[in-house]
């Protein structure tokens, strides 16, 4: 009886100890809140992490008009910039290699604070048409809870063993005396990794030279069917636009270098073309709608320097982008939508074929030396005719 007694005695003390603890670490992830989930932080500087699980307090918490949401293609875009071309406040809010439907709960959750007045979504054509709900990383991976406005799940954040040792602790030891301050804490240079890489020709040739193949192979095993690309942009794009009529829109298909087209063509270059008419035959219609498209202007894609690899462009471009939108130009429309798309074609078809001549003159030792037969030089005016 005694030995009873004990044990449920002891079970108690356990099980209170426990919750104790539970209390007192949901207690310390409440207070300070390294995900500025509940507000935005004013008694210590943010820093910065893994997009998926900080942009929501930025989106939910910080004084902006303006979004720029997208993939890694949207990282080297510089909100103060913007803001001061489109007079606008900004908010740069990208998902490196996110899919439209992660993009889709990132941006809902912006608009339901209801300071949202202007979008700029950059549409990356390679991450639509692999599943409507597809996670970047697989089941599990993405914190919902952190974006759906539902107290009844923040348990997950509260009582999250990562948040508490590795966030809290981070942003405590940042901000204490010594502790060291870094660029992460500035939200205008958070994301950006354009002062990290070399672009030049080079470069963007060793970087797709290499893996070229093993990415045509798995474009050839892996190809998105249009009808699978439509029904993605459907569910997660058009919503948001016809559900806030009072938001202006700018879709931009980003510049990819023409070796981009490249690795796509004869697997998946029919069938992008394709999209890029049904999206904006999809919007024409929309009042709150603007589509611009970058992706065949030689004087970018033509040129190499303009790239760390095939498809990741400079801040420059970045710059020129933003400032084509503020001055409506390569806005598509009903008299160009066709030439634009003709003329991608004719790049590619130009730019095979040089690549063929010089892979079928060159002599193995010349390919070995020339880096396997990389293309000649070529201007882009002579190639975007």
């Amino acid at each position: 009886m005694h030995d009873k007694l004990a044990h449920k005695r002891w079970t108690r003390r356990f099980v209170f100890l426990s919750l104790l603890l539970l209390v007192v670490a949901g207690l310390l992830v409440f207070s300070v809140d390294p995900l500025q989930h509940y507000r935005r932080a004013t008694l210590y500087h943010p820093l910065w992490g893994n997009e998926r699980y900080y942009n929501p307090g930025f989106v939910k918490h910080y004084d902006y008009d303006c979004i720029i949401i997208g993939t890694s293609m949207v990282e080297n875009f510089i909100p103060s910039e913007v803001g001061r071309r489109l007079s606008a406040r900004v908010l740069l809010a990208p998902l490196s290699g996110g899919s439209p439907y992660e993009e889709h709960v990132l941006l809902n959750t912006a608009l339901r604070t209801g300071k949202v007045k202007a979008v700029i979504w950059g549409l990356d054509l390679s991450e639509f048409g692999r599943g409507m709900k597809r996670l970047r990383h697989g089941p599990g991976s993405f914190p919902f809870y952190l974006y759906d406005g539902n107290p009844f799940n923040d348990y997950q954040y509260l009582m999250n063993i990562d948040v508490l040792l590795k966030d809290c602790w981070d942003a405590l030891a940042a901000n204490l005396p010594g502790g060291k301050a870094n660029r992460a804490l500035d939200v205008d240079s958070v994301h950006f990794w354009g002062d990290q890489f070399r672009f030049s020709r080079e470069t963007t040739l060793r970087n797709w030279q290499e893996p070229q193949r093993e990415h045509r192979a798995l474009l050839e095993t892996n190809r998105p069917r249009l009808d699978s690309m439509e029904s993605d942009f459907d569910a997660n794009v058009i919503p948001l636009v016809e559900r806030h009529p009072e938001v202006q829109y700018y879709f931009f298909h980003p510049p990819y270098s023409i070796l981009y087209w490249i690795n796509a063509d004869k697997y998946r270059l029919g069938t992008f073309l394709e999209f890029k008419r049904y999206v904006f035959s999809r919007t024409r219609g929309l009042q709150n709608v603007k589509v611009f498209d970058f992706q065949d202007i030689g004087d970018i894609t033509l040129n190499l320097d303009n790239y760390k690899d095939y498809s990741h462009y400079s801040p420059d471009v970045s710059k020129f982008i933003i400032d084509a939108i503020s001055k409506n130009q390569y806005l598509v429309t009903d008299d160009n939508a066709e030439e634009k798309i003709s003329r991608i074609e004719s790049q590619v078809r130009r730019f095979t074929d040089s690549l063929d001549a010089v892979e079928s003159t060159e002599s193995p030792n010349a390919q070995q030396s020339q880096s396997h037969g990389q293309p000649k030089r070529q201007d882009a005016e002579d190639l975007d005719r």
